[in-house]
């Protein structure tokens, strides 16, 4: 998707069911409130259709997939270069962990 030429990540509820609907509310909250360079920003948010609605997060585009796969990826074969060099990527989760929020990969 696009939004003003960007390219951007939308991320919508699976369905409208209560906890799919509170799983997505709950990440939205939490990219609202946090920020850090090193975070992937939240751009805007809002329902799907009014029929059944759905929450929908757009996000800033992140290439390359999900960050499990993405880190996956980059351990694989790799692990002693893999920290000195993705330092900064990894010091907006240490940010979130401090402020108490936690991040399951898995």
């Amino acid at each position: 998707a696009k939004l003003h030429g960007e390219r951007v990540a939308v991320k919508i509820a699976q369905n409208s069911e209560r906890e799919s609907v509170c799983q997505l509310l709950s990440e939205q909250k939490i990219l609202v409130e946090v920020f850090h360079l090193n975070c992937m920003n939240i751009l805007g948010a809002g329902n799907t259709s009014e029929d059944e609605p759905r929450p929908f997060i757009v996000l800033e585009y992140f290439a390359g997939g999900d960050l499990k796969t993405y880190l996956s990826k980059e351990m694989r074969g790799r692990k002693k270069k893999f920290w000195p060099k993705k330092k900064e990527q990894l010091t907006g989760s240490v940010f979130l962990q401090r402020l108490g929020l936690c991040i399951q990969l898995a």
